[in-house]
């Protein structure tokens, strides 16, 4: 870290407990040892980074550091509308932002100094969640769009297409070895799964109406097989 206060913090929270596992740098990523790390975080730090061309840097600088099939956790802020999402969201340590709230908008481009942001993944799709993205991505910045929803066309500023030249690309999920990564992420206790609830396959109807009405949060599971296991 930068800010010999956030080192001091860190100092204080670790204890002597953390012995020879832990060790302070007081700097920025390129002060860092070469590595290879087998993981590395950056928690809400792009905010405070100048977009002059160092976000990318710091992220370059981040990946050169970690070996091959290495994670790296960014987190950020999230907005969302369901008090269940919101309250989930913060439990797993994210800045969730309520988005029937007509301030977030405008308190999120406050709080990136007026430039609005790199990227926004859109994991929703709707014409009121993409009005949200085209309100917050700065220049030259992208929107990636992972949910969607059948039948509901969305639409973008074409003059921010061209002489903003924002983009607007939409993503199929992941690539299987993407898949596998994850699952090893999660089987390693490393990335927490949000689980709803879980139902027998007898209950698919059920399921698929509490999908329907937006009444989950993260995922739901369906059981399948004799024994019950999912």
């Amino acid at each position: 870290d930068p800010a010999p206060a956030m080192l001091d913090l860190a100092r204080t929270v670790a204890g002597p407990a953390a012995g020879d596992r832990l060790t302070l740098i007081e700097g920025t990523v390129s002060d860092a040892p070469p590595g290879p790390f087998d993981a590395a975080t950056c928690i809400l730090v792009l905010g405070l980074v100048a977009d002059d061309g160092s976000k990318l840097a710091l992220l370059r600088a981040t990946r050169l550091r970690l070996r091959e099939g290495g994670a790296f956790i960014l987190v950020d802020q999230c907005i969302d509308r369901s008090a269940p999402a919101l309250q989930a969201a913060r439990g797993l340590g994210l800045d969730a932002r309520d988005a029937a709230d007509d301030a977030t908008v405008t308190d999120l481009l406050r709080e990136s100094g007026g430039q609005g942001y790199d990227v926004i993944v859109d994991t929703v799709g709707r014409p009121a969640t993409m009005e949200t993205a085209a309100a917050l991505v700065r220049p030259g910045g992208r929107i990636v769009v992972v949910g969607y929803a059948v039948g509901q066309p969305v639409s973008f500023p074409s003059d921010r297409l061209v002489l903003e030249e924002v983009q607007v690309v939409g993503s199929r999920y992941a690539r299987r070895s993407e898949m596998e990564q994850a699952i090893r992420l999660v089987a390693d206790g490393r990335v927490t799964m949000v689980i709803d609830r879980e139902l027998p396959l007898s209950e698919a109807d059920a399921a698929f109406a509490t999908l329907e009405r937006g009444d989950v949060v993260g995922r739901l599971v369906l059981r399948i097989g004799q024994d019950g296991t999912s």
